[in-house]
């Protein structure tokens, strides 16, 4: 009988132990997913804070492959990591002598 009791306590012990590791593992993996997700939000932040710097408030032409298309700020930052988001935040994308943005 004492062994039985024992043998529950031991193993209770390794569950524990071993529900404490796994629950462990998953917070350190949690946090170092917030840390990416707080770096990823701090550079969308200083490419909107640049594009609000250097792009127009109101319309912006884009000329596409040749073609104008006119829009806004707003709208080409609206969404996180697409490509007008990341063009728009770049320092390196800048109006041409027409006031145009080219994309080729």
């Amino acid at each position: 009988n004492l062994n039985l009791e024992q043998i529950q306590k031991s193993l209770e012990a390794a569950l524990c132990s071993t529900v404490k590791d796994v629950c462990s593992a998953a917070c350190n993996h949690l946090l170092q997913r917030c840390e990416q997700l707080q770096r990823k939000e701090a550079e969308f932040e200083r490419a909107r804070a640049y594009a609000a710097k250097v792009l127009p408030e109101k319309k912006l032409k884009l000329n596409i492959g040749g073609q104008l298309f006119t829009t806004t700020r707003e709208t080409l930052m609206a969404e996180k990591d697409t490509f007008f988001e990341i063009l728009a935040g770049s320092e390196h994308w800048k109006a041409d002598e027409d006031g145009e943005y080219f994309i080729d």
